[in-house]
């Protein structure tokens, strides 16, 4: 039986509910109590627990463990993991083959949806192209582990973007907005260290215009986000984009250049998407690849 959303939060002190659901990119949570708050977040489908699991220190997860009264014995976070999620062993492998067999999402059917589910078709198909331009690279439930950080890391970008934007409409500038926010990092939700050559381009075109070295540079990026947001610590510099086994690239230059360029296809800034879009991206991920 897999743990629910209830059961961990219920497990977790209100603070720390609170901090997990920030890193989640959940809001409106700030006036709750704790009931109150752990009602919401278990009705919120989208949130799958897998995710909010991954979120979790080594600690938290064998605390629930043993609450479950499951075996909390294993170093490794994703022993722990699948052990609270119920996973059977063969399930990747299922995985594996299920994306020769599975079909980009049709437009017919989008078109039958409602508006909110037709959304949810343009964010699968984004999705989808994403894992068609990395195809080969590696096993089916990999994909994630490549996508999901650069997805995070396109929302943190898009949405430092907004704040940049409203700071500039006060200050006169986006030169100028950067330098606020530069000096004192409160002014946004999170601090990104990264500046383009012309202050008016996009913040995400620092990672788009990567051409040499791709994988060690974006590695290097995600890294200093994650220096200067100790809350994504654990979280952005998890992945080695620049990774080898038996000396040879986990994903090549090229496909790395290609799913970029992908993920780059789509604004998931303030007013572009949901606030849950990495929520729905990981469900997504998972149904599909894991």
């Amino acid at each position: 039986m897999s743990i629910t959303r209830r059961q961990i939060f219920e497990n977790l002190t209100l603070a720390r509910s609170r901090e997990v659901a920030d890193l989640l990119a959940i809001e409106d949570l700030a006036r709750l109590n704790k009931q109150a708050l752990i009602d919401k977040l278990s009705r919120k489908s989208s949130l799958p627990p897998e995710l909010v699991l991954n979120e979790l220190k080594r600690d938290e997860l064998k605390k629930l463990c043993e609450d479950l009264s499951l075996d909390s014995s294993g170093r490794e976070k994703q022993q722990l993991i699948n052990r609270l999620l119920g996973k059977e062993q063969g399930v990747s492998e299922q995985a594996a083959r299920y994306i020769t067999n599975t079909n980009e999402p049709s437009v017919k059917t989008a078109k039958r949806k409602n508006n909110g589910e037709a959304k949810d078709k343009s964010l699968e198909s984004w999705i989808w192209d994403a894992a068609c331009s990395i195809r080969g690279a590696k096993d089916a439930p990999k994909y994630k582990d490549f996508i999901l950080p650069l997805i995070f890391t396109k929302r943190l970008c898009d949405v430092f973007d907004d704040e940049l934007n409203r700071i500039a409409k006060e200050v006169g500038s986006r030169k100028k907005a950067f330098q606020l926010v530069k000096a004192d990092h409160k002014l946004v939700r999170f601090y990104l260290p990264l500046m383009p050559d012309d202050p008016e381009q996009p913040v995400w075109s620092v990672i788009r215009k990567l051409s040499d070295h791709i994988g060690q540079e974006l590695t290097g990026h995600l890294r200093e986000i994650a220096k200067a947001n100790p809350r994504l610590q654990g979280i952005l510099d998890r992945i080695d984009f620049n990774a080898t086994t038996h000396g040879q690239r986990d994903l090549d230059e090229d496909r790395l250049s290609n799913l970029i360029e992908a993920i780059s296809t789509k604004r998931l800034g303030l007013e572009d998407v949901e606030p849950d879009i990495i929520g729905k991206s990981y469900e997504y991920l998972i149904r599909k690849f894991a």
